[in-house]
């Protein structure tokens, strides 16, 4: 009887091992499970932010590309302000250069033309006197 008390207490203390021996492979098992379960959505998290950073990344580089489009748009705009502006001063200049000359001819001409009067003025004279001087011979 001694026996079958100790075999039965050999037993139970066996089961309660085993028991106790599920229990903790159960534990285990969803301590495993939830690790797992953690790790994959630390992926997803993961993933998640590699996709937010992508999209942040072509974003900056979306807003980057326009910024640079719009400042070759001003400086497309501002050569050309600067060329019309420079055509327009060298056509002012030459506009001036031009009324410039026409001025210097002009009084060119005047000078010309005064200085022909005056002659023309001192050629009478001369004739008149000549003419005069003819006169006062044949008289």
């Amino acid at each position: 009887r001694a026996q079958k008390e100790a075999a039965l207490i050999a037993l139970e203390a066996q089961r309660s091992a085993e028991a106790e021996k599920d229990a903790i492979l159960k534990q285990a098992h969803e301590e495993l499970e939830a690790a797992r379960r953690a790790r994959e959505e630390a992926e997803k998290v993961a993933e998640t932010a590699r996709q937010t950073a992508n999209q942040e990344k072509m974003a900056i580089l979306s807003e980057a590309r326009e910024i640079a489009q719009q400042d070759q748009k001003q400086l497309d705009m501002s050569r050309v302000e600067w060329e019309a502006a420079l055509s327009q001063a060298q056509q002012s200049g030459e506009e001036k250069l031009r009324h410039a000359l026409e001025a210097d001819a002009h009084r060119e001409r005047n000078l010309r033309d005064e200085q022909l009067r005056k002659s023309s003025e001192e050629r009478k004279l001369y004739l008149s006197s000549k003419n005069s001087e003819v006169e006062r011979l044949q008289r």
